[in-house]
């Protein structure tokens, strides 16, 4: 730059017209380094005398290319070149922060004007307002808006918005809508923004009614809806689980000669997501390029999700491998939701492999979501020990495990009853003074159950009072499991105590208490009451000769065979001629299933003489010949 400007510098002095128009085509050019750059030659050479126009047309041009720093640092110049700040310079200055998001430094420039001697206009409130909205600070913004009346300053339409969107971020609805029925009382009609960002406050709390009511309103006061209106309604309505109005919506766009955009579309695909309608998503993704429109990476985020929250995980897995194939690179919510499908899917193999491709380059909660839901997929394909392979690594990355990322971990130490690691987790999130829930207690109660731990789990179901938690259902059916039929009194303990503690029993939770009791006369009358409460109701519904034992837990499937024996079949069978009986079992053992329920009850049926087969073309299910 000091070789182009230098031979120009004479004739410059004498007119100084081209630094000017120079400044402005720089401006127009974006390139606030190259507007930097000559006034520090100018300023240097010392033969021009820089004044407030050019170090204004300066400001702009780093506002006007978001160039924060820049300006920040063309402003910090000024008094060396002895140049005062006016206020064009200031709301220059402060535009470029605005732009950028950097609330703290516009208001610090705010704060400093008076000492400047320098009063705010309107046009500095606004851009400060503005600013705090952006960097989700609704209380500050809110608080410049009412100190326009003593700053005797009346705010203008633009100031209304800017106030209204800064609620808008918070989901403080109500405040944004006082605020926005309140212009017409301060003279200010509302403009088409003004509608948009007061649908957009409605966004969160299932406020969508309100929001469409205000859509409806447009038209009522004879302005035209635009594609941002649309948008926030779209989104608005989606985050309320009210696709089909969001596809509604998105069709009629068009009536009102508008085409949707990326956005929209967005927003539309989000909706579907909120609602698991998946196939709509997938739809809309591939209608994009027919609008001429290339789905984004978010586009490809909110259909992947989709298909999570509809528990497809293949096409999850195809959009995902489709993203670098368009040209976009998947980001960390592309790993977090494709590798939390595969979870809920059961595919951990592919999981560990996404999970060891995935960047880490943006270390915070988003990375922590990956972690986590590749921990799940561990615990759901009850590998513990890869799980705990991930937990370890967070530290490497420079994440510290969250509550869930505990959780997961005690969750899959559960599965393989690891109760020493359930129990050595729960205790390091006392001491990191992490929040520890009744489904974290449960979890690691259920993880000593199956690794035989019962005076250890009673205890800890003992201290989730001490934790001033609630057990729950979950809490009372794994300290009944842990019981066993060792401990059989303490299970009908705690299964009378339910009542009393406000937690109604379910079906595990009978399930439970008859495994303890089982061979006991207390568990044939709880199977009994279980029966006439229709728990166990699917027992006969092949007709009464057939027992269907299958998701029943041993002690219930027992009782169960008891009962079809003595009380239902001596009624149906003849005295001479055998009947042809079946119990179907289930050919394969649920992990949840200690023991093997065909072979328990092929035992039982032994003892009492009965000869069982088991049926050639079904062998989840044992044959019988009876007569009375």
């Amino acid at each position: 730059v000091e070789e182009l400007v230098f031979p120009k510098l004479s004739s410059w002095q004498q007119s100084p017209g081209p630094i000017t128009k120079l400044l402005k085509d720089l401006r127009s050019q974006r390139r606030p380094d190259l507007v930097c750059q000559l006034m520090e030659v100018l300023h240097a050479d010392g033969r021009i005398k820089l004044g407030r126009a050019h170090y204004s047309s300066g400001l702009s041009a780093c506002a006007a290319a978001n160039q924060w720093q820049l300006a920040l640092h063309l402003f910090h110049t000024m008094p060396g070149a002895h140049v005062v700040a006016d206020v064009i310079s200031y709301s220059a200055t402060i535009s470029s922060f605005e732009k950028a998001g950097q609330w703290q430094l516009a208001l610090e420039l705010f704060d400093a004007m008076p000492s400047a001697t320098l009063t705010p206009d309107i046009i500095i409130y606004n851009t400060t307002i503005s600013s705090c909205e952006k960097g989700g600070q609704w209380q500050l913004a809110l608080h410049l808006f009412h100190t326009l009346p003593t700053a005797k300053l009346t705010p203008d339409v633009i100031t209304y918005n800017a106030a209204i969107s800064s609620c808008q971020k918070k989901s403080q609805w109500q405040l944004a809508l006082h605020l926005f029925h309140t212009m017409p009382s301060a003279s200010i009609v509302p403009s088409i923004v003004s509608y948009s960002a007061a649908i957009s406050s409605c966004e969160g709390d299932g406020q969508w009614p309100l929001a469409l009511q205000l859509f409806r309103s447009i038209a009522e006061e004879k302005l035209i809806p635009n594609i941002v209106s649309y948008g926030a309604l779209i989104n608005a309505c989606g985050k309320s689980a009210e696709w089909r109005l969001s596809l509604q919506l998105l069709s009629s766009l068009r009536l009102d000669e508008l085409s949707p955009n990326v956005i929209s579309y967005n927003a539309a695909i989000s909706s579907c997501e909120k609602s698991t309608a998946w196939e709509w998503s997938l739809h809309l993704l591939h209608a994009m390029p027919t609008s001429k429109l290339a789905p984004n990476v978010i586009s490809y985020n909110a259909a992947i999700s989709s298909c999570e929250k509809g528990e497809e995980w293949p096409s999850s897995l195809a959009l995902f491998c489709a993203m670098p194939e368009n040209q976009l690179v998947p980001n960390i919510t592309s790993y977090n939701a494709t590798i939390s499908s595969l979870a809920a899917g059961a595919q951990w193999q592919m999981a560990l492999h996404l999970f060891s491709e995935m960047p880490v380059t943006e270390p915070g909660k988003n990375l922590n979501i990956g972690y986590n839901a590749t921990m799940t997929s561990c615990e759901n394909g009850e590998q513990w020990q890869l799980a705990l392979f991930v937990f370890h690594s967070m530290p490497q990355a420079k994440l510290i495990p969250d509550v869930s990322s505990y959780s997961t971990a005690i969750s899959a130490f559960e599965t393989d009853g690891q109760w020493q690691l359930a129990i050595d987790f729960l205790d390091a999130m006392a001491k990191q003074s992490l929040p520890r829930d009744v489904i974290i207690f449960n979890a690691a109660i259920s993880a000593c159950e199956k690794g035989a731990q019962w005076q250890i789990g009673l205890h800890l179901f003992d201290s989730i009072h001490m934790t001033s938690l609630t057990p729950d259902v979950i809490s009372f059916n794994a300290a009944m499991s842990a019981c066993g039929p060792v401990n059989w009194r303490l299970a009908l303990h705690l299964f009378h105590a339910m009542p009393s503690a406000n937690v109604k029993p379910s079906l595990a939770s009978y399930n439970a208490v008859l495994d303890a009791a089982c061979h006991r006369s207390a568990g044939y009358t709880l199977f009994l009451q279980a029966l006439h409460a229709n728990f166990y109701e699917h027992l006969l519904h092949k007709g009464s000769t057939t027992l269907d034992l299958r998701e029943m837990s041993p002690g219930s499937a027992l009782l169960a065979v008891k009962w079809w024996l003595s009380v239902v079949l001596p009624a149906l069978l003849h005295p001479q001629r055998r009947q042809i009986c079946t119990i179907v079992t289930g050919r394969s053992r649920p992990r949840w299933r200690k023991s093997d329920l065909q072979a328990l009850v092929k035992d039982l049926l032994q003892r009492r003489k009965i000869i069982a087969k088991v049926m050639p073309g079904n062998r989840g299910s044992l044959e019988l010949h009876l007569n009375r």
